[in-house]
C-alpha cells in the first residue's frame, strides 16, 4: 500500500458531534526529580530508552533538544524501542449502575477490538509512505515522520535511518476501578464515554502500575491505552492523551496515555481511532523529557489546540484536529493519524531542511511558525 500525503485538513463532520461543547486536546505532565544529565547517562549505559541531543536549525541557534533514537546526521542507525501496550478497563460506578469500558472487546460498529485495530494500524505496522512524490520508505508512521523531519540527512548520509516501535509488546488488561468522585461515564453515539480526572489517574494509577508491572521498565516505552475514556482537568473535558516521564526506583521512565475514540464524538472529523495515539507517540519521540527548560523553542501559538503562546517542541499541538487517512486492506479499516510539525517549523526560519522543504508531514503549513505574540521578536 502506498500512502500519498497530499494533505487532508479535517473538515467538520456531517453527523452532529456527541459532545459539541467538549474541546479535544492533549497535554504533558511534568514530574519533579528529573535530572537531564542522569537521563542521558542512563541512555548511554543502556538502562533507559535511547536518546540523542541536537539543536533546532538556524536561525533559532541555542535551542537544544533531546529526542528518541540516534542523531540522523551520524549515519544509518536503526533503533527499535521496546513498546508495551497496557490495555486499561475502566470500571465506573454510575447512578444507573456499573459500566466498564474496555479496549479488549469489540469496538462499536466493527468486529475488532480497539487494541486489535491499533495493532494493525500504521503506529505499529509498515505502510509505504510518500510525501509530494518523495518516497519516505515502507515503515511505521512515526518513523516515516522522523525520516521526513530530518530528510536532509536521511536522503544523503543516512538512508537507512529509522526509529521504530516494537510490534509485539502487550500486557494483560488492567482493571481500573474509578471512584465516583474521580470519574463517571455517559451514553455515547455508540459505546459509552468515560471521563476520568487526570490528576487522580496520573498520581494514583500510573505510578503504581509502573512499579508493580515487571514488563514496565525504563528501557521500555509503556502506552496506557483506553477505549472512549477521556481525561478531565478541573472537571473540563477532554484530554485524549498525554505523555510524561517519572523517576522511580527503576530509573527514568517515559510513558504515554492515549484513548482510542469512536467517530462522531467530537466536532473535528479527524479526531477518532488512532488520532490521539499518533499525537502522543510523535510528541514522545521528539520531546521525551518534558521539562520546562528542555526542548524549548521560540514562542509560537494561536493555532491547533493552542490559544495564546507556547514555547516547546510538542509536534502535535499546532496541528491538533488535522490529519489524513490510511486504509489497511487486511482489516478494511480506515485510520486517522494526526499530522505533525517538523523541527524547522519551530525554528521560524525562511526555509526547511525537511522533506520537500515542507514544515509538516502533510504540507499544511506554507511557512514556519510566526512569532508569538504577533509582531514579537
Amino acid at each position: 500500500m502506498v500512502v500519498g500525503l497530499a494533505g487532508f485538513a479535517a473538515a467538520q463532520q456531517s453527523t452532529p458531534p456527541w459532545l459539541p461543547g467538549a474541546v479535544p486536546r492533549f497535554t504533558v505532565i511534568r514530574h519533579p526529580g528529573l535530572n537531564v544529565d542522569d537521563a542521558l547517562s542512563q541512555s548511554l549505559a543502556g538502562t533507559t530508552i535511547p536518546l540523542w541531543n541536537g539543536a533546532l536549525p538556524s536561525p533559532s541557534n541555542g535551542y537544544s533538544f533531546v529526542m528518541v533514537g540516534t542523531d540522523p546526521a551520524a549515519g544509518s542507525v536503526s533503533t527499535t524501542v521496546p513498546t508495551v501496550v497496557v490495555p486499561l478497563i475502566f470500571k465506573f460506578h454510575d447512578i444507573d449502575g456499573i459500566h466498564r469500558l474496555s479496549p479488549t472487546v469489540r469496538a462499536c460498529g466493527v468486529k475488532y477490538s480497539a487494541v486489535s485495530l491499533t495493532r494493525k494500524s500504521p503506529i505499529f505496522q509498515s505502510f509505504a509512505f510518500t510525501a509530494g512524490g518523495t518516497a519516505l520508505g515502507t515503515t511505521q508512521y512515526l518513523d516515516a515522520f522522523q525520516r521526513a523531519n530530518f530528510w536532509s540527512d536521511v536522503s544523503t548520509t543516512s538512508p537507512n535511518y529509522h526509529v521504530l516501535l516494537s510490534k509485539t509488546g502487550q500486557t494483560l488488561a488492567v482493571m481500573v476501578d474509578v471512584p465516583t468522585i474521580d470519574g463517571s461515564s455517559i451514553a455515547g453515539p455508540c459505546a459509552r464515554i468515560g471521563e476520568v480526572d487526570i490528576n487522580w489517574f496520573d498520581n494514583t494509577i500510573v505510578p503504581a502500575l509502573l512499579l508493580k508491572m515487571k514488563a514496565l521498565k525504563p528501557t521500555v516505552f509503556p502506552i496506557f491505552f483506553s477505549y472512549n475514556v477521556f481525561l478531565t482537568e478541573s472537571g473540563s473535558c477532554c484530554v485524549l492523551g498525554y505523555h510524561s516521564e517519572i523517576v522511580n526506583t527503576k530509573g527514568t521512565q517515559t510513558y504515554a496515555y492515549a484513548a482510542f475514540a469512536d467517530p462522531h464524538i467530537f466536532s473535528a472529523a479527524a479526531v477518532q481511532d488512532i488520532d490521539p495515539l499518533s499525537h502522543e507517540v510523535g510528541e514522545w519521540m521528539d520531546d521525551p523529557l518534558v521539562q520546562t527548560d528542555l526542548n524549548s523553542t521560540p514562542p509560537w501559538g494561536n493555532l491547533g489546540q493552542v490559544s495564546g503562546c507556547q514555547n516547546n517542541l510538542e509536534v502535535g499541538d499546532p496541528l491538533s484536529g488535522t490529519g489524513f487517512t490510511i486504509t489497511n486492506p487486511a482489516n478494511n479499516f480506515t485510520y486517522h493519524p494526526q499530522d505533525l510539525a517538523f523541527a524547522p517549523w519551530f525554528a521560524q526560519g525562511i526555509s526547511s531542511s525537511s522533506v520537500n522543504g515542507w514544515y509538516d508531514f502533510t504540507n499544511q503549513f506554507a511557512t514556519s511558525a510566526a512569532p508569538c505574540p504577533p509582531g514579537g521578536p
